[in-house]
């Protein structure tokens, strides 16, 4: 009877020791970047993650993909002319 209860005690200390690496995964987010005037994508707009190295890059049609993790802050940079 005592290894019952201590066998459920166990499964309850780990399950909660590894539930906060379940939520700092990465996620991919999509989004598009366009022009606020006429919609139009805007191709080369440089997202990046604020503080990091990883970004990427918009398409031609103003698309990107771009893995982040939780409360992550985006920064877009566009040079035009």
């Amino acid at each position: 009877m005592k290894h019952k209860y201590l066998s459920i005690v166990m499964m309850l200390l780990v399950v909660v020791w590894l539930l906060p690496d379940s939520f700092a995964q990465d996620r991919t987010i999509k989004g598009k970047v366009s022009a606020q005037d006429d919609g139009i994508g805007l191709p080369g707009v440089s997202v990046s993650i604020k503080g990091s190295t990883r970004g990427a890059v918009t398409d031609a049609t103003g698309n990107y993909q771009l893995a982040v993790g939780s409360n992550s802050t985006l920064v877009f940079s566009f040079l035009g002319y």
